[in-house]
């Protein structure tokens, strides 16, 4: 429920409405989305950029540890964003990476002065706690940067709703890509052993390891044998055909497979049927009953037996149905 605002009337007297207006909106918000009435600084962590960057310029192999974690623009301080930059440099070029070696190549950018001089970089490396807490200070800044990146994906969501495009889906596409633009503070995924790796790629991994990370079965030995096994969890798969020649029905058997065979839960987004078609055909699969017959009643004591075995076994599986009409890919991502 929205929280009451108060505001005058034309006539002076205090009225509670539940919602701002557009006006107030704007007037409190601007058009870059941010309030004027609580002002508040950029995300920003100094002292653990000046305490990374000492880390890697004051001990050999720092920088080696946090390959992959930053990027020059992580830092907010310009100084901090030169100095880093070199440090890259420095290191494809496979040279030791110190103040001596990153003051010489901001001085063959021509960009020492900018960085704060050689006083600074050696500033940096004798103000430095300890080297040993160099992962710890990466995290601060990556945390700090995404929560810029996520200010700025906020202003430009904030001016695509002013902007009221008529085409609402192709906005909200949009909104959702600068939402995934935003990246994350682990952007280094941990080191894998071989060794694990190859138990999986061979099926070595036990019984219970492989009922786990293994394929999900469509329940059709041919199809599960083109896919290697069956669905993989990186998998997209797309079942095309012509109007009226069973996509659908074969999508909820593959389904139906998945959550009773393999007693794995399973979500169904229907955007054609509702959802009450959609469990009377799943019942009319199991129990191998026309949907026909099960709308109108018409079916034997033999029939009814079915009907309820199969009722049992699917309201004893994890299927979750969506039947809102009109949702696009970025909605059921979300």
């Amino acid at each position: 429920m929205p929280w009451p605002v108060r505001r005058p009337s034309l006539r002076g007297a205090a009225v509670v409405s539940s919602d701002p207006t557009y006006d107030e909106l704007a007037d409190e918000y601007g058009q870059n989305g941010r309030s004027r009435s609580a002002p508040r600084g950029v995300p920003q962590d100094q002292a653990a950029e000046e305490s990374v960057l000492g880390a890697i310029l004051a001990e050999h192999g720092v920088y080696e540890r946090l390959a992959g974690m930053l990027e020059p623009g992580d830092f907010m301080d310009p100084r901090h964003k030169a100095i880093f930059a070199a440090v890259l440099s420095v290191f494809d070029r496979y040279e030791a990476i110190d103040q001596i070696t990153v003051a010489a190549e901001l001085s063959n950018q021509g960009r020492l002065q900018e960085a704060g001089g050689q006083a600074y970089l050696n500033q940096l490396v004798y103000e430095l706690p300890a080297t040993v807490g160099a992962e710890h200070y990466a995290r601060l800044v990556q945390r700090a940067s995404t929560y810029r990146d996520m200010i700025r994906a906020a202003g430009e969501i904030g001016e695509l709703a002013y902007r009221a495009d008529p085409n609402i889906g192709e906005s909200l596409t949009q909104a959702v890509e600068l939402l995934y633009g935003v990246r994350g503070a682990d952007r280094r995924q941990d080191f894998r052993l071989l060794q694990d790796l190859l138990s999986d790629v061979l099926g070595e991994g036990g019984e219970e390891d492989a009922d786990a990370a293994g394929p999900t079965r469509m329940g059709f030995g041919d199809l599960d044998e083109l896919l290697n096994g069956g669905m993989h969890g990186s998998d997209l798969i797309v079942l095309a055909a012509r109007p009226s020649v069973g996509k659908s029905a074969l999508a909820l058997t593959i389904a139906r497979n998945a959550a009773i065979g393999q007693e794995l839960p399973v979500a169904i987004f229907s955007l054609e049927m509702s959802a009450e078609q959609v469990a009377a055909r799943l019942v009319s699969a199991e129990s191998r009953v026309e949907s026909s017959r099960l709308r109108v009643g018409r079916h034997t004591d033999e029939q009814e037996g079915r009907i309820s075995r199969a009722i049992g076994l699917l309201s004893r599986a994890e299927i979750h149905i969506d039947d809102t009409a009109g949702q696009i890919l970025d909605e059921l991502l979300a």
